[in-house]
């Protein structure tokens, strides 16, 4: 069980990072558009700087 806020803050900060490993890939491969890249990732970056 996860017993503190830190764990939750390392796990949230690990699935941020790899959803935007996946949104480069798919904007590099053309399956998404820049704003949907822009969109997709804004609130996740933003999320990382914070707890930073």
């Amino acid at each position: 069980m996860i017993d503190s806020l830190d764990e939750y803050r390392k796990m949230l900060e690990e699935l941020c990072m790899l959803f935007i490993q996946a949104l480069d890939d798919l904007k590099a491969k053309g399956m998404i558009s820049e704003a949907e890249y822009i969109e997709h990732t804004e609130t996740k970056r933003r999320f990382l700087e914070n707890i930073n």
